[in-house]
């Protein structure tokens, strides 16, 4: 996919993938503790199609995976 950055990357993706349009409605992401090395957490939701929303949650050592997660999970959880 193509975007502006990793998450508009992926969601680019899979909305190709699954012919329909996806928004991310919402993005909130903190650290799970203190220092670099710290564990990071994403949480987003997203619009599927026709208003249809999901909400995801990832986690990671680093943000940016953390987030592909939390978008994964939310479209995935919007389509079952």
């Amino acid at each position: 996919g193509s975007g502006n950055g990793p998450v508009a990357a992926l969601v680019d993706a899979l909305a190709r993938a699954i012919g329909t349009e996806i928004r991310v409605l919402d993005y909130t992401e903190h650290a799970l503790g203190a220092g670099a090395d710290a564990a990071a957490i994403a949480y987003v939701e997203v619009s599927v199609g026709e208003g249809a929303r999901g909400l995801g949650a990832g986690r990671h050592d680093d943000i940016v995976t953390a987030s592909l997660r939390a978008v994964v999970g939310a479209v995935a959880r919007t389509l079952s």
